[in-house]
């Protein structure tokens, strides 16, 4: 939570304007306003993503056979996403 509470090049702006238009207080509470939502969106998307993972693999734990195919399905997520990632910032991928 503490890291999206960090002001962004968004507030920046804000306080700017604000400040040019001498409601410096204004753009200052309106930009701790903006942290905390984005704070408190980040913080419920990593709550609800560890939930449904958890309740996932709760509803998976009787069958063996997914037990064993879990890690290798996590491990080939991750590496899909790293490589759409490094695809995105321009890098080429050789698969």
């Amino acid at each position: 939570m503490s890291i999206a509470i960090r002001p962004c090049t968004g507030a920046i702006f804000l306080l700017v304007i604000a400040w040019q238009m001498g409601l410096a207080m204004a753009g200052a509470i309106a930009v701790v306003t903006m942290g905390l939502g984005t704070a408190a969106l980040t913080s419920l998307v990593a709550v609800s993503s560890v939930v449904a993972r958890n309740t996932a693999a709760l509803s998976i734990e009787n069958h063996r056979r997914w037990g064993f195919a879990m890690p290798g399905i996590q491990v080939f997520s991750g590496a899909t996403i790293a490589l759409v990632s490094l695809s995105l910032l321009g890098f080429r991928v050789a698969l």
